[in-house]
């Protein structure tokens, strides 16, 4: 399989888990061994399983901010820097 560019370990009740080679690729090299096969099946991620692989390690939104000496901001108050904005003679306490 690795001289064709594809990889393969085994599986669940007797499978072999074939990457890297399209089916009629890991048939033909099955043929050429002398390797009787009686099932491929291509098996695709969907869509979404494909993105959440591909952004596993992406992290968008993070819990609590940090404070710009790295301690957690308390978070009952706003962010240093939104304090003070807002409406004319609003302090940002409710």
């Amino acid at each position: 399989m690795a001289e064709a560019g594809g990889s393969a370990v085994g599986g669940d009740n007797g499978t072999l888990i074939v990457s890297g080679l399209l089916a009629d690729q890991v048939g033909a090299l099955a043929f050429e061994h002398g390797v009787q096969l009686n099932e491929l099946t291509v098996v695709r991620a969907s869509l979404e399983a494909a993105f959440m692989e591909l952004t596993a390690d992406s992290v968008e939104y993070r819990a609590g901010v940090e404070r710009a000496q790295g301690q957690p901001a308390d978070p009952g108050q706003p962010p240093q820097e939104l304090a003070g904005h807002g409406r004319p003679g609003d302090d940002g306490r409710s």
